[in-house]
């Protein structure tokens, strides 16, 4: 299982794919009908839904909107999982379906992404079952967060390398083309 997961996600080339790669794990390992990882744009710091599954466009678009309010922007404030059993018997009310969803969400399970010691995302899964996840599914859920951090700083640091050469040769073309009108 974990070279399964490994050797997907070191195949991975760009976020989109990170987040697809991430979505399709999820749904093999656990036979759950929502998931969905988001990461923390670095310039902008909105949390981004970089993969789902389960949601439809307008689900995805206010998932995204609201992510700072609800599970996911939790975990990453306060760094800890958050795991409801059953959401009608959620005495602290942490869990309310958004009244867009076309299916009641019953149970929940949002873990952080770490990436460096920083915590870039957060992974979620969610059931219309009630009590759908258990000790097994939060550590398989920890291994694949670990590494889909570990993706996203291994993609981010390779846009930031892509960025520094393209700006090296464009400067290294206007000096040729500056000695060349000099000359």
């Amino acid at each position: 299982l974990e070279r399964r997961i490994a050797e997907k996600l070191s195949r991975v080339a760009n976020i989109r794919d990170l987040g697809q790669a991430v979505t399709d794990l999820a749904v093999q390992l656990f036979d759950i009908e929502f998931t969905g990882i988001y990461f923390r744009d670095p310039e902008s710091h909105n949390l981004r839904l970089v993969g789902a599954r389960g949601l439809d466009a307008e689900e995805i678009r206010e998932a995204e909107r609201t992510a700072w309010e609800r599970h996911p922007g939790r975990v990453i404030r306060q760094g800890e999982p958050i795991m409801v059993d059953d959401t009608r018997e959620d005495s602290s009310h942490r869990s309310v379906t958004s009244p867009h969803r076309r299916v009641e969400i019953r149970s929940r399970c949002y873990l952080p992404v770490n990436s460096g010691g920083e915590i870039v995302g957060t992974l979620g899964l969610a059931s219309s079952r009630p009590g759908a996840f258990g000790d097994s599914h939060v550590e398989d859920m920890e291994f694949l967060a670990d590494l889909a951090g570990l993706t996203w700083s291994r993609l981010l640091e390779q846009r930031r390398r892509e960025t520094r050469d393209q700006i090296l040769i464009a400067a290294g073309d206007a000096a040729c083309e500056r000695s060349a009108t000099a000359g």
